[in-house]
This record gives structure tokens, C-alpha cells and sequence, in this order.
């Protein structure tokens, strides 16, 4: 009987390993997918920063970034959340013309990661890379927010990140209001925090800036941030803390750059494939704010990026058209097959 359990865990496991594979997904800022490719201003960092019409999130393969979420760009002036740069400067913009708010593209590591060689990463002024600013007031949602487009859930891996220059002579220097780190235990740091199912998962901490045992340590290079203690997640989002606070939170400029995000999910093979091809036969669809082929008497609830229930009403097939000023980013359908969710 033991002989007969063991054979079959063995064929059991077989089969699994047969249809499912775990494959690394690597974010490529090289192959964006909305938009379907990047356009750049003569400061070379994205020309749609300040959309407010198209870009509340945007896309590259299954990543999806937070951008402008409360739709509100204040005249062509501000974005909370992640934008794309091939600005290689790490020069301190406070005295150029318009100061940090109209120099703020730059990049301590000088350039996006290319590759990865025995560990390191090999850079190019040319390649694109991430700015993340943190807003704290945001009112809508997290700022820093990343999800999937996929709708499928993955294992954090990691990513590779830096200091912006705005931070960092903020806290090599000093600027008002942020003053320069130099007491023993001043901090900067990035907080990812994983989420799934609407629950947080776990957190993990990365040091832009430290001063211990009176030494200022802060990151010029591109550094790997591992995020695997956050486990299965559907969405992560990163926010910014630092020792140096006033009334309005952290004093130092809530920016870091970041490339190179790597998560890990299970990949069906060509059978899983078929089977997933057949149970989506019929499947809503979103192109823009309209959802499309949503099957009779389906009950649709919409989430906005808070996690608050925005609509919930029964559909008699067809289409629900989202309201383009609200800055929806889940909606589940649920119908006697299932649910389905569409981002």
C-alpha cells in the first residue's frame, strides 16, 4: 500500500509538472503596451506625464503603474505616481531655470538597466527607466501603486532601485524645507507593501540614506531590492519615510527610481493553454472606459483604487460604460460560471 501512495504522489507531481511551470517575468520598459510606445519631451522624460485624459495608469507587458489616479495634472505641473525617463543627469537642478519642479527627470545611476551581468547591473544613458514620487495626501488611492493586467496573482521577486537626484541632495545638502541628513540615525528608506485579495500580505524596506556610527551611507548605483517576503500578491505598493518630517510629512523629496522589476508566476503549458482558451470563450473584455460582452443578468461590482464599492447593478448583457473622470481599476463579473475580473 505504501509502494501504491508513493506511486502515485510521484505521478501526481509528474503531471503537475508537466502543465505548470514557474517562469520569471522581467519588466521591459522597451515594450510598453499602453501606451503601445513611449514618446519623450526635450528633457527626454515622457511626453504624457501630465495627460490627464489617457493616463491614469500605464502599461508595459503585465505591469500596470499608477500614474496620474486622481486625474488631475493642476495646469501641466504634477503627477502622483510613477512616470518613464531616459533623462540620464544626476546634477543638482535646485538653481537651473524652474528649479527641481521642471528639472526633476534625472537619475543618481545615470541611465536604465540594459542587463545584468554576474550580478551588476550594466547601465545606458539611452535606456529608460521609472521615477516614482510618493504622495502621501493622495485622496483617491495609494500612489505608488502596482498592479497586474492580467488579473492573475504572482509571486514578488524583486526590483532593482536608486536614489532620484532630488532626494539626494536633498539629503547630501540640505534644501528647503528638507534639511541635510547628518544626525546618527537619519534614515530615507522605500516601504513595498504586498497585497492580495485586499489584504496585506507582508512588507519589506530599502535604505536610500543612513547615517550610522556618524557615516552617511546613500545609494548612487542601482542596488536590488528584494521583495520575495511579500509572497503572493495581486497588487504591491511602495510608499517613502524618512527621520526628517514636518507638518507635512517627510521633508525630503519623496522620489526614487526604479527598473527592472521582476515577479515570478505559474505558466500553464500548451494543454493549460487550450483549457483556458475554452473557459474564456465569451469573456468581458475593457477597451477604454466600456466593458464589453458582459453575459445576461451578470452582477457587476466596480472598485475604485481605494478599494471602495463604487457601482453594483445587474447587467442584461452588452456593455457597462465606466464614467472617465471616476479612476476605476477593478471590476468583477459575476455570473453562475464564476466570477471574472477586469482591470
Amino acid at each position: 500500500m505504501k509502494n501504491f501512495t508513493k506511486l502515485l504522489l510521484t505521478a501526481l507531481v509528474a503531471v503537475f509538472s508537466v502543465n505548470m511551470f514557474a517562469e520569471k517575468i522581467v519588466l521591459d520598459l522597451t515594450n510598453p503596451t499602453n501606451p503601445e510606445s513611449w514618446t519623450w519631451t526635450e528633457k527626454n522624460y515622457w511626453a504624457d506625464t501630465y495627460n490627464e485624459t489617457d493616463y491614469t495608469y500605464w502599461e508595459s507587458q503585465i505591469f500596470a503603474f499608477s500614474h496620474l489616479i486622481e486625474g488631475e495634472s493642476y495646469g501641466g505641473t504634477f503627477y502622483d505616481g510613477f512616470t518613464v525617463s531616459k533623462n540620464a543627469s544626476d546634477a543638482n537642478m535646485a538653481e537651473e531655470e524652474g528649479g527641481w519642479t521642471a528639472n526633476q527627470w534625472g537619475c543618481m545611476a545615470k541611465g536604465g538597466i540594459v542587463s545584468v551581468e554576474d550580478g551588476k547591473p550594466v547601465f545606458s544613458a539611452d535606456k529608460p527607466y521609472i521615477i516614482a514620487y510618493y504622495n502621501s495626501w493622495n485622496m483617491v488611492g495609494e500612489s505608488l501603486d502596482l498592479m497586474f493586467n492580467t488579473g492573475e496573482t504572482y509571486n514578488a521577486v524583486g526590483v532593482y532601485v536608486t536614489n532620484h537626484p532630488w532626494a539626494y541632495y536633498n539629503i547630501t545638502e540640505g534644501g528647503s524645507p528638507a534639511r541635510k541628513l547628518d544626525q546618527e540615525g537619519d534614515y530615507f528608506k522605500i516601504i513595498a507593501t504586498g497585497m492580495l485579495d485586499g489584504s496585506e500580505t507582508n512588507t519589506a524596506e530599502f535604505m536610500l540614506a543612513e547615517v550610522k556610527d556618524g557615516v552617511l551611507n546613500v545609494v548612487k548605483e542601482w542596488e536590488w531590492f528584494d521583495l520575495s517576503a511579500l509572497g503572493e500578491v495581486d497588487n504591491i505598493y511602495f510608499t517613502i519615510d524618512g527621520s526628517d518630517k514636518g507638518m507635512y510629512g517627510v521633508n525630503t523629496a519623496a522620489y526614487f527610481c526604479m527598473d527592472r522589476l521582476i515577479v515570478e508566476g505559474e505558466i500553464p503549458t500548451a494543454v493549460e493553454e487550450k483549457k483556458a482558451e475554452k473557459s474564456a470563450e465569451g469573456a468581458a473584455y475593457r477597451i477604454g472606459s466600456t466593458i464589453y460582452s458582459i453575459a445576461e443578468g451578470a452582477q457587476v461590482y466596480v472598485y475604485n483604487l481605494g478599494g471602495q464599492l463604487i457601482i453594483n447593478q445587474t447587467v442584461n448583457g452588452g456593455s457597462i460604460t465606466l464614467p472617465t473622470a471616476a479612476p476605476y481599476y477593478i471590476t468583477k463579473i459575476v455570473t453562475e460560471s464564476g466570477v471574472q475580473t477586469v482591470r
